[in-house]
């Protein structure tokens, strides 16, 4: 662990996990990563309002961080207020979360956990407030938490809200999407992906999420660990998720490099090293930094062609597989060669 200087909390890290803290309250610091590499040890240093964290991983390189210190608290806040949640001291939890809020406005747990108290505590007008407010920023994730969450799915009728949501519901079935392995907005501008993390040292079957990303941005704006059943088809409906229309090929290896071409299209992907490309015929379309591993595929979606591969991690890095995946845009596949007239 680290002391962060110049104020009562510390950092440590705990296998692949970040944490703040002080006293007894623990609040984790989320760190992006691919695959759980192990972070190894932590550093902090403050310079005026910024606190910078420096963790060094196991084979990912050094990480850094810049928060503030204001940020941090909050996270402990919200954690804290959390506690009373747990023991539906609604109001109580509800100040807990708005303290979290005034500290750091932009940390949206605490703004959902808000909206779950007030909910939860009778305070109905409150709750769609919160909600509200924070759909100024995260329109999708206040839609899509409406009605996946159930605090909040009683709330999800507020005309507010339901303007929130695509105006063509969607029709994505969560079967259909676990095959496919994507979902595509149309209307919204975005696309559902199911992530996988494997692990060739473990017995299990390994994991997989979904990630909701906004196609203009590449911003995931969605994280879902364990959802299925109706409350995964009723988030896919209400951000008008579709998998018809959506053609899916496998790349396969073809002398060091991964191929495919979209049925009836002159369509066609091609993985190489450290890039993929759409290409027709020797022109290309569009192209994407993406390391090529194998289980390599393509996705026609509306608005661009995903492609994604498995890349492995070595045993001594924790043998970890995930899936790497990227969106090459292209609206349109070329128009096929017209016939020369007889």
């Amino acid at each position: 662990s680290a002391r962060v200087p110049g104020t009562n909390l510390s950092v440590r890290v705990a296998g692949s996990s970040l944490e703040v803290k002080q006293q007894r309250t623990v609040a984790p610091i989320p760190v992006l990563q691919p695959w759980p590499d192990l972070f190894l040890d932590v550093t902090a240093e403050a310079k005026g309002d910024v606190i910078t964290i420096w963790i060094g991983t196991n084979c990912s390189g050094d990480r850094t961080i810049k928060t503030t210190e204001a940020a941090l608290r909050a996270r402990l806040a919200n954690v804290s207020a959390l506690g009373l949640h747990r023991g539906k001291q609604w109001d109580a939890a509800a100040a807990g979360f708005a303290k979290a809020l005034a500290l750091d406005p932009t940390l949206v747990p605490a703004a959902l956990n808000l909206a779950s108290a007030q909910a939860r505590g009778g305070h109905r007008d409150a709750a769609i407030a919160t909600l509200v407010t924070l759909a100024a920023t995260e329109p999708r994730l206040v839609a899509w938490r409406v009605v996946v969450d159930p605090d909040l799915k009683p709330l999800g009728d507020a005309p507010a809200l339901r303007a929130l949501d695509a105006k063509t519901p969607g029709t994505a079935t969560g079967p259909a999407l676990t095959t496919l392995g994507v979902a595509a907005s149309p209307e919204l501008g975005l696309y559902a992906r199911v992530a996988t993390l494997g692990n060739s040292m473990a017995e299990d079957a390994g994991s997989s999420s979904l990630e909701i990303v906004d196609v203009a941005t590449g911003r995931v704006l969605i994280r879902e660990g364990a959802i299925s059943g109706p409350a995964l088809e009723r988030g896919l409906r209400a951000l008008g998720m579709r998998t018809d229309g959506i053609a899916r090929i496998t790349l396969d290896s073809d002398g060091g490099k991964r191929k495919g071409v979209f049925p009836g299209t002159r369509l066609g992907v091609v993985m190489a090293s450290d890039h993929a490309r759409v290409v027709t015929g020797n022109r290309v379309l569009g192209e994407v930094a993406l390391p090529t591993g194998y289980g390599a595929w393509a996705a026609r979606l509306p608005f661009g062609v995903l492609v994604a591969s498995q890349i492995s991690i070595g045993d001594g890095c924790g043998g970890y597989d995930y899936e790497e995946a990227a969106l090459i845009p292209v609206t349109a596949a070329p128009p096929a060669p017209a016939k020369p007239a007889r």
